[in-house]
This record gives structure tokens, C-alpha cells and sequence, in this order.
């Protein structure tokens, strides 16, 4: 599974940091796009092997119950390949 990422124009380092969970697992911890890309509006890419079943979840947890709109998670782009 690829999972692509890409803060919008004006994102601050520290401010959209979430966790990302596949089935349930935390792959990704306190991730932050602008930090892990180098810059807001750039993109990056994360790759994860699974052992799916029929179906796959993809989870993307804030780290408080009601983020502000700079604050909540995003994905952009979400690739899935059976090998």
C-alpha cells in the first residue's frame, strides 16, 4: 500500500500531525507532512506491506477530538497493489 501525502500552500511544521493506522496497526506516528515533504505543497510518499485480507482499513487519527481545519489529517493519493 502507498500512501501519498502533500500539505496545502501555508501549512506550518507542527501544526497537521497525525497518526495513520492500516488494519488497525499504527504505521505512521505523529506524522507531519510539511516536516517529512520539506515543505508545504510538496508531496511524499509512504509504502507499507500487508498481509490483506478481502478488505483493507485506513484510519487517520487526529491527535484531539475537534482539530481546527489546519489541523485535521489529509491523504491525497492511496495506491493499492497485490503482490
Amino acid at each position: 500500500i502507498r500512501l501519498g501525502f502533500s500539505a496545502l500552500p501555508g501549512d506550518k511544521p507542527g501544526r497537521r500531525v497525525f497518526d495513520v493506522k492500516l488494519d488497525g496497526k499504527t504505521v505512521l506516528s505523529k506524522f507531519d507532512i510539511v516536516k517529512e515533504a520539506g515543505g508545504p505543497n510538496r508531496a511524499v510518499w509512504k509504502e507499507f506491506k500487508l498481509t490483506l485480507g478481502q478488505s483493507v482499513t485506513l484510519e487517520l487519527v487526529a491527535p484531539s477530538a475537534e482539530p481546527g481545519q489546519d489541523q485535521m489529517p489529509l491523504i491525497n493519493g492511496l495506491v493499492v497493489l497485490r503482490q
